[in-house]
Formats: C-alpha cells, sequence, structure tokens
C-alpha cells in the first residue's frame, strides 16, 4: 500500500477503535454486573481541619466484580449534611456508586473535612465549600496518580466524572465552575485555606474533569458557569427547603447565609450560553433527589439515577435520550430570565431609593452594556445604555414598587437584581 492509500485508510482503521469503545453494548448504559467489590476507607489525602488538627481523607471504592475491562470510567460521589455532617457510608452514596459500579464504571465515594465553626456565616459556609472543593480535586489527583503508577483501579483518565447530593453537590458545583481566580469572593481567604488545587494529596497530577452530577446542589453566583465550562445533569424538587430550587436564601442550622442559585436558576443559565443541561424537576417535592429527606418517594433515587446514567452514556460519546427531563418552574429567582447579581458584581446605593440609584460595577467583564428594569410581572418599564462601569440610573416616572433591574454586557455576561422605588 502506497503512502497516500495508507493515509487514506488509516481514520477507517483506527476511528471505530475509539468512537466505539464505550458504545454498542449494554456496559454503562443499564446494569451488567449484580456483584460489586467495595474497598473501605482507602486515603486519599491529608490537610488541616477546622481546628488545625491533620485530617485524613478518606473514600470507599467500588469496582465491578468480575470486570477485565483494563479502562473505566471514573465517578467520584461526596456526601450531604450541611457541610457539618454526613459520611461516605450515607444510604444515596452507597447506592448511587454501587448502581454505577454495576453499570461498569469505577466509582468511589469520599468524605471530606467538615465544620464550619461559630458563627456560621456567609464566610464560614464558603471557606467550607472551598475546603471540600480542594479535598475532592486530591480525590481526582489520587485515581490520576495510580493510573500514571501502579494502575490498580484501571481508571480512564480521559472521562473522568464527579457529583454528590446535597452539600456534595455544591462541592461538585463548585468544583467545575468556580475555577477562575478572578471570580474568587472576597470572603475566601486563600492565603490561610489555600489556592484553588488546595494541598489536600497527590500534587503535580491533573484534576480536570469531563462533567458533574448536581443532585439539589446550588451554586454562589451563576455567572461563573461559562461556555468553556463542563457540562452538568441535575436533579432536584421545586419545593426544596434546604437547598434553593430558584434563587434564594440559603439557611444552615437556623442561620441565614447568603442567596444561592438552585438547579433551576443555573438551568436557565446553561439555557443563556448554550451549555448542555438536561434536569428533572421533582415537581411539588421537597429535598428530594434522593431518599434523603422525610416524605420523598423511595423511587426518586432510582430516578436520579437513570437521569445521571443517560447523561454521563452520552458523554462517553455514545447515543442515548436522556429520560425524565423537563423545565424548571422559576425564571431566576428574579422575575426575568436571566441570573443574579451579589454584593462582588456590583453596587447600588440607595436601595431602596427615592429617585436615581447610582450604579458600580466592580466584577464584570466588558466596556459596553445595555440595561432594563422589569416590574414583578416581567413587563419592561425603562431601558437604556451606558459605556462607563458607574451610571447614574434615573427613575424618569417609574411608580413606587419593587422592580428587577437586568444588564447586558457586550461580554456576553447578563445579570439581575432587585431594585425598590419608595414613595
Amino acid at each position: 500500500m502506497n503512502k497516500f492509500l495508507l493515509t487514506l485508510a488509516l481514520p477507517f482503521i483506527f476511528t471505530p477503535l475509539f468512537a466505539q469503545v464505550y458504545c454498542g453494548s449494554m456496559r454503562y448504559d443499564t446494569v451488567v454486573y449484580p456483584t460489586v467489590n467495595t474497598t473501605s476507607n482507602v486515603i486519599y489525602g491529608w490537610n488541616y481541619d477546622l481546628n488545625n488538627a491533620m485530617d485524613t481523607l478518606k473514600m470507599d471504592v467500588y469496582q465491578p466484580a468480575g470486570d477485565t475491562a483494563h479502562k473505566r470510567p471514573l465517578i467520584i460521589f461526596a456526601h450531604g449534611g450541611s457541610f457539618i455532617g454526613g459520611d461516605k457510608t450515607n444510604a444515596d452514596e452507597v447506592a448511587f456508586a454501587t448502581q454505577f459500579a454495576q453499570r461498569g464504571y469505577i466509582t468511589a465515594s469520599i468524605n471530606y473535612r467538615l465544620g464550619m465553626g461559630f458563627p456560621i456565616n456567609k464566610t464560614a459556609a464558603m471557606s467550607a465549600v472551598w475546603r471540600a472543593v480542594q479535598d475532592m480535586k486530591a480525590a481526582v489527583r489520587y485515581f490520576r496518580k495510580d493510573a500514571h503508577t501502579a494502575n490498580q483501579y484501571k481508571v480512564d483518565t480521559n472521562y473522568v466524572f464527579i457529583g454528590g447530593y446535597s452539600a456534595g453537590a455544591f462541592i461538585a458545583v463548585h468544583y467545575a465552575y468556580l475555577n477562575h481566580s478572578s471570580d474568587v469572593p472576597s470572603a475566601i481567604d486563600t492565603t490561610t485555606l489555600g489556592g484553588m488545587e488546595g494541598n489536600s494529596g497527590n500534587p503535580g497530577y491533573s484534576t480536570k474533569i469531563n462533567a458533574i452530577l448536581n443532585f439539589a446542589g446550588a451554586v454562589g453566583d451563576t455567572s461563573w458557569i461559562r461556555t468553556s465550562d463542563v457540562p452538568m445533569v441535575t436533579a432536584q424538587g421545586n419545593n426544596d427547603g434546604t437547598v434553593p430550587y430558584c434563587s434564594a436564601m440559603l439557611s444552615v442550622s437556623g442561620f441565614q447565609i447568603m442567596v444561592v442559585n438552585g438547579g433551576g436558576t443555573m438551568n436557565i443559565r446553561c439555557k443563556h450560553i448554550g451549555m448542555v443541561n438536561p434536569i428533572h424537576t421533582y415537581y411539588g417535592e421537597d429535598h428530594c433527589a434522593s431518599v434523603g429527606s422525610s416524605g420523598c418517594p423511595a423511587a426518586n433515587i432510582d430516578t436520579t439515577i437513570i437521569i445521571a446514567s443517560d447523561f454521563l452514556y452520552n458523554q462517553l460519546g455514545c447515543t442515548h435520550p436522556v429520560l425524565y427531563t423537563n423545565n424548571p418552574t422559576c425564571t431566576s429567582g428574579a422575575g426575568v430570565n436571566e441570573i443574579v447579581l451579589n454584593s462582588d458584581n456590583v453596587s447600588l446605593y440607595p436601595n431602596p431609593a427615592s429617585e436615581n440609584i447610582n450604579l458600580t460595577m466592580n466584577k464584570v467583564k466588558g466596556n459596553k452594556f445595555s440595561g432594563e428594569i422589569h416590574d414583578i410581572t416581567g413587563r419592561e418599564v425603562s431601558r437604556f445604555n451606558f459605556s462607563d462601569k458607574t451610571y447614574l440610573i434615573k427613575r424618569n416616572g417609574v411608580q413606587s414598587g419593587i422592580y428587577f433591574l437586568k444588564i447586558t454586557s457586550d461580554a456576553n455576561e447578563v445579570f439581575v437584581t432587585k431594585i425598590l422605588f419608595a414613595e
């Protein structure tokens, strides 16, 4: 065969070997291994806890019994518990890890550093999430290190997925989307806590992931989700009283922490930027992406697993419709179809205002901006354009009441916040 013919032939020779490696069989699409082997308390790292004591970080690893595959995709789960409790052996995490191992994945349920200290506030909560994200990154590095050394778990490092339930989903979401140093809130002391990668173990290996599983989690600011980020699948009850489904105040142990943006609001952001985010809403239900809350149907965990399984099968390059998906029941939690501003992005003074409002853009990209004011029905009552990071919003006869300010930048960022015009 001459070089020209060999060049033409190569794609036909090698493409099926790579493109079809995970497709065309029941593996990864449904349960194929009835028995799972579990290795408990595998140490994946160490780090200082809230009290400055060294914490040994452990996980349970689940493998399909009898599997002879040389490479398997990896899923790492994190448990719930409001960052003050919970364990890798929680019933939900065991069910998730077991069922995906039965499909042929390598799965791990991790423990991570817990605790917020007192008082429980925004800084304490953000710091707890930051520590936990650092720990999950150490777990990802652990498996990458193993793949490059002993290869005990036979992980295909081209397919690394993370996820969790409740607090565990917070970890996965912030791992994936709080990934630009310019977005790090000022409440996080990186000098004390360490940087994004953290120092919980296995340095020098990549923390790249391919997709996330968000079961009743939320994000601090949806502007952190960008088109270049990894896709996500979501399951959550729209009456979730623990983690807001839309955009609302998060409370822990009776302490009001901060406004967060749940699965419904994140889905709106994902649609806006064109990101893949199938979402299943458990209509009328509470913290019910699993069986973790009182009153949640036992079948929910099965539904959540099927949704996640279909989603991950597609992430492996295969084709499967994601079942049970539907649309969120919130419009960003702010009355218009975009995301919510917070004090890190914008300052408004005075608010409430009797006349005009001074607007200052902080961590916002772009040079040109358009503004809209909507009433609580979504009707536009005012529109304006500006090119400075400061602007005087004129009332111009708008009646007294609650309104929503929408700002769009030429960098394709869109934000929404609440304003009040007084008598």
